[in-house]
């Protein structure tokens, strides 16, 4: 009788070694078939790369097709839109998509809208005048920007009127 338990007890160590086995190897081919679909799912992914450090002039014409470099797995859908950058500062842009499984998705993009043009002045070099007579020096002169902005042209200097002299103003 001793024997037949000492049988009795190999046979079972031997039938749960072999369920642990079993086990191990079907969490090791779930575990490795979840591995791939979710790199199938990665591969497919709507992948987008955008400019760096995007700095665009004030009220410039900037479409948002321009920010993109390279759409993977999809495709932009706003690309025509035109960005308004009549604001000076930091703006954050929302691009619109479609993945590869024909759902929408939304990726952002901040930029910097700046003003690196200085504005212009049209006036003549030089203005001539009679002692004691009044005299408009903003008569002609133009001011324009690119920002759009409504510029006053000031008089920097003194002068005077009832002198003769040469003022640089």
């Amino acid at each position: 009788m001793k024997k037949r338990s000492k049988k009795n007890k190999h046979s079972k160590s031997k039938i749960v070694l072999i369920i642990i086995a079993l086990i191990l190897v079907i969490a090791g081919v779930v575990y490795y078939l979840h591995y791939l679909k979710m790199k199938e799912i990665e591969a497919n992914r709507l992948r987008v790369t955008f400019k760096s450090n995007v700095k665009v002039e004030i009220n410039s014409e900037i479409k948002m097709l321009d920010l993109v470099e390279k759409v993977t797995n999809g495709e932009l859908i706003n690309g025509e839109d035109i960005i308004d950058t009549s604001v000076l500062g930091n703006k954050k842009i929302e691009f619109s998509f479609k993945n590869k499984d024909n759902q929408d998705e939304k990726k952002n993009l901040n930029i910097t809208i700046i003003d690196t043009v200085p504005p212009t002045v049209e006036a003549k070099k030089e203005l001539t005048s009679y002692i004691g007579k009044d005299i408009n020096l903003l008569a002609n002169v133009k001011v324009n920007d690119n920002s759009k902005e409504e510029l006053t042209a000031k008089v920097v200097g003194d002068y005077d009127k009832n002198k003769v002299g040469k003022y640089n103003l």
